[in-house]
């Protein structure tokens, strides 16, 4: 089983996943991915770094905004699987909103319409369902 988390002593990690994403370096979100995101097998480290993520869209929201956005993925979705698509799927879409120029107060249901429009051009049915599914908990989650 794969370890993660800061070495005792050392400072909180501070993860990469792209430009479009905010590093998170708190020691609160360095317990949290040690306590709630266990992985089955070595081969998930990667999607472990990649869920600390936090978009930048969703960033300059705030800290409060960024938490309930990281909680999403390690308080609702248990299936590691899941929770690595839904968060692929939500930073895509946010990628989307930033590159058109959106800030998060800003987006509305005709914006998750007109992102769901662009996904129809390359991606299955089914695979634009998951993400509306992923979008929609994420905005649940986070308006409560």
């Amino acid at each position: 089983m794969a370890q993660f988390g800061p070495p005792a002593g050392s400072p909180a990690p501070v993860f990469t996943y792209n430009s479009l994403a905010t590093p998170i370096t708190t020691s609160l979100y360095a317990q949290r991915i040690q306590m709630s995101w266990q992985p089955q097998v070595a081969s998930i480290s990667s999607t472990v770094a990649a869920a600390a993520m936090v978009p930048a869209v969703v960033a300059d929201r705030g800290p409060v905004t960024a938490e309930r956005f990281f909680t999403f993925f390690t308080d609702q979705l248990r299936n590691p699987h899941t929770r690595a698509d839904y968060h692929r799927d939500c930073l895509s879409f946010f990628a989307w909103c930033q590159g058109r120029g959106l800030e998060f107060a800003a987006i509305k249901s005709f914006h998750v319409s007109a992102y769901l429009e662009y996904l129809l051009r390359t991606k299955s049915k089914s695979s634009v369902k998951q993400h509306l599914a992923a979008i929609r908990m994420l905005y649940d989650w986070l308006s409560i």
